[in-house]
């Protein structure tokens, strides 16, 4: 009997040990995970979002000196969408999106030959001075888009990539269609454009091309068609423009005494 009393007792002891012993060990696992899990989300992501290794460069600003600009990823001036409602340039137009627009505050012209005076959608287009030149580590591709849920639609495209670290190569596309607010206020146009950048290593000469293509298309509003027996009808009148232009510029940068010689 002795016997059987001392084996219970020794197997009590052994059993309340060993629980000891296994809840001990869980703690320590469960105090050795949550260090182990916050040492691995506490490092950092080898996954780095960064704009700052893609820049640009524009025709004016490589007249000054070879230096770039660092893309913008906020929404700052995003509203302006429209080239007619620009505050620091105001104008004057029809209401409407892509109707005849003109300036509200004189600006004089600065081209040299001659000028046709159709300006009404000069606004609109697409221009070789404005093409952006890019520098990315990787390649750049953006993407815009405005309405598709009320009368404005607006929609941009860019990529752009490096071939190599001198040369840089991109393509954007703008398409853009809206109804307006009344009859005969349709507008739409397709605009493309393709840019190369190349830039010696030595930083002293530059080589841009780019090719800029616009296909414009606005309705004729603005005039009556019905009063008594007056009667003037300008049913599916439109305005088209259409413009393509091939821009070459060679630039030779000659120090700070010497300046920048340019050749377009």
């Amino acid at each position: 009997m002795k016997l059987i009393v001392r084996i219970l007792a020794a197997w009590c002891v052994l059993f309340i040990y060993s629980v000891d012993v296994i809840a001990q060990s869980k703690e320590d696992w469960s105090s050795a995970l949550d260090s182990a899990r916050a040492k691995e989300d506490g490092k950092k992501d080898s996954v780095i979002l960064s704009a700052k290794y893609i820049r640009y460069a524009t025709l004016d600003m490589l007249k000054k000196g070879t230096y770039t600009r660092q893309i913008d990823t906020s929404h700052h001036n995003y509203q302006y969408y429209n080239p007619q409602n620009l505050p620091w340039n105001p104008s004057v137009n029809l209401g409407a999106y892509g109707l005849a627009t003109r300036d509200l505050l004189f600006q004089p012209k600065k081209t040299i030959g001659f000028q046709s005076g159709f300006t009404a959608l000069e606004r609109y287009l697409l221009n070789p001075d404005s093409v952006q030149y890019f520098r990315a580590r990787a390649r750049y591709s953006e993407l815009s888009a405005v309405g598709f849920f009320f009368n404005d639609q607006v929609f941009r495209a860019r990529v752009a990539q490096n071939i190599n670290s001198q040369w840089n190569m991109n393509v954007d596309f703008h398409s853009t269609k809206t109804d307006g607010f009344y009859l005969g206020q349709n507008y739409s146009d397709l605009k493309a454009s393709v840019a190369s950048w190349y830039e010696s290593k030595n930083n002293r000469y530059n080589l841009l091309i780019n090719a800029v293509f616009n296909r414009l298309d606005a309705m004729e509003n603005g005039s009556i068609t019905k009063i008594f027996h007056l009667r003037l009808e300008i049913d599916n009148r439109r305005t088209g423009l259409y413009q393509n232009s091939m821009m070459r510029v060679i630039q030779i940068y000659l120090g700070l005494n010497g300046g920048i010689i340019h050749f377009s």
